[in-house]
């Protein structure tokens, strides 16, 4: 897998005390094995069986491997839960790109089929028989790494493209360099997932939080810059936004010694009305001093929503952001909005997920430094916290 930093460490000793105390391990209606030893050794066989139009939740865990199949998740399959055997034992891969000639969103990993790489898998969601989306509502996936391996110099390549209400995905790896998760359309949620790209590696119009996740650049072509999102929000009523809470946005050990210099923004406008949130995570010196990046010359100009608030880390600082009309330095009032409890109104649908989540603000001094069960663990988050440069 890629090549962290230290402050891999520091999101390892968050998540002792991230409301997720235990394994995300529902009982399983369904198991998938390559080897025979489950109820069927295809993904295909087992999405076909699984219910239609379910209200209640159907799991299935899908075992250890490469699954070399194409398969189909139509609108009918709804609260569908896929669990791997985690980020590094059940992978999901493929190699499609726009240099192929295609349109980005047939290169997903998670998309249209449009011709099998050589050497990879894949997995294809349809709907209908023209669409590339996952667009069963309620799906969740655990424990599973979703990759393309096209490399930066094929242009847009997309690992996992996502346009469903109420998506959640929890200890799931996301790896491409351009354009690596199309977050399209759709409630979603993200947590404690790793998230690598290079260009607009988190782009769409979802409304989706990222909470406690390690998100990771990763080195582009020489002459390009790194931009961790591009929120595509096209009208100002429009409920479209990315807000990365809690989390850990740095560079990949590969960049960090890259020998041409590379820029890293937290994200540009794709749209006229994008909205982009980051607040309560840890901004290391990858990050550049601006950062936000202009899409063209009307950036500056636009109704977009760039804000942040109460981050921490070398790349946190604001004196030296933007200077544009949308982007703010905000207070926790205004912030309290972009909650999972508000934003996405995690509420009302995450619980039946199954996922942990935190609906509000990251306490660091109060209610949740006394969640700790250990205090020698609690010992060694303060001996991080204090040698991580802030």
């Amino acid at each position: 897998m890629i090549k962290a930093t230290k402050q891999t460490m520091f999101l390892a000793i968050l998540t002792v005390w991230w409301e997720a105390q235990g394994q995300f391990s529902p009982p399983f209606h369904m198991i998938i094995a390559k080897d025979g030893s489950g109820d069927f050794t295809t993904i295909s066989e087992g999405i076909s069986s699984a219910p239609s139009f379910s209200s209640i939740r159907f799991n299935i865990k899908l075992s250890a491997g490469i699954y070399a199949e194409n398969i189909v998740i139509n609108k009918e399959k709804t609260n569908l839960t896929i669990i791997g055997e985690g980020m590094e034992r059940t992978i999901i891969t493929g190699c499609r790109s726009k240099d192929d000639g295609i349109k980005t969103f047939e290169t997903a990993t998670v998309g249209k089929h449009i011709k099998p790489c050589k050497m990879y898998i894949w997995l294809t969601i349809f709907k209908y028989q023209y669409m590339s989306e996952i667009n069963g509502d309620g799906f969740v996936a655990s424990g599973i790494t979703f990759r393309n391996t096209a490399g930066p110099e094929k242009q847009q390549a997309v690992a996992l493209l996502t346009k469903a209400s109420h998506l959640a995905f929890y200890k799931c790896s996301i790896i491409a360099f351009q354009d690596t998760l199309y977050a399209k359309r759709g409630y979603q949620f993200f947590r404690e997932c790793e998230i690598y790209g290079t260009v607009d590696f988190i782009f769409g119009d979802a409304t989706a939080v990222f909470q406690s996740c390690y998100i990771s650049a990763r080195k582009p072509l020489a002459g390009q810059s790194n931009t961790v999102t591009a929120q595509g929000r096209e009208v100002s009523a429009g409920q479209g936004g990315f807000v990365i809470h809690n989390c850990i946005i740095t560079a990949t050990s590969e960049l960090i010694a890259s020998e041409y210099p590379v820029k890293t923004y937290l994200g540009r406008p794709w749209r006229d009305f994008a909205r982009t949130v980051v607040m309560q995570s840890y901004l290391d010196n990858s990050i550049d001093p601006q950062g936000w990046l202009e899409f063209d010359s009307r950036s500056s100009d636009l109704d977009l929503y760039y804000a942040e608030y109460d981050n921490r880390g070398p790349g946190s600082a604001t004196n030296d952001r933007v200077k544009w009309k949308g982007f703010r330095v905000i207070d926790s009032i205004e912030a309290y909005q972009f909650t999972v409890r508000e934003f996405i109104h995690g509420d009302m649908w995450i619980p039946a997920t199954g996922v942990p989540y935190t609906p509000d603000f990251i306490d660091w001094s109060g209610s949740l430094r006394r969640s700790f069960s250990s205090c020698k663990v609690f010992v060694l988050l303060v001996s991080i916290l204090t040698t991580l440069p802030i």
